[in-house]
C-alpha cells in the first residue's frame, strides 16, 4: 500500500468508526471506501491476487473487482467471510 492509499484507509477506517461510535449508521461511500481499502491492504500484505483471494472466500472474481473498485457492497454472507479472513472489523 502506498502512502496516499494508507492515508486514506486511515482517514476512511476513523470515519467509519467515528460513525459507529456515535451510534450513526455509516453512509454506504464510506463503508464501500473501507472495505475497498481493506480488501487491498490484505491482499498485498498477503501477496494474494485478486484470484486467489476470491478462492480463499469462494466468491467470483468478479464480486473482488467490484469491491476493490468501490461498485458493490459485500452481502451479509460475504461481509461475514471477510470477517473470518480479519479483513473488516465489524
Amino acid at each position: 500500500m502506498n502512502v496516499m492509499e494508507e492515508k486514506e484507509y486511515r482517514r476512511f477506517k476513523n470515519m467509519l468508526y467515528e460513525g459507529l461510535a456515535n451510534k450513526k449508521k455509516p453512509s454506504e461511500q464510506a463503508q464501500k471506501n473501507y472495505i475497498s481499502l481493506s480488501l487491498m491492504a490484505y491482499r498485498r500484505e498477503h501477496k494474494l491476487t485478486q484470484k486467489e483471494l476470491a478462492d480463499r472466500l469462494k466468491v467470483p472474481v468478479l464480486q473482488i473487482v467490484r469491491w476493490e473498485t468501490r461498485k458493490n457492497i459485500p452481502s451479509y454472507l460475504a461481509l461475514d467471510r471477510l470477517k473470518e479472513f480479519g479483513i473488516v472489523r465489524r
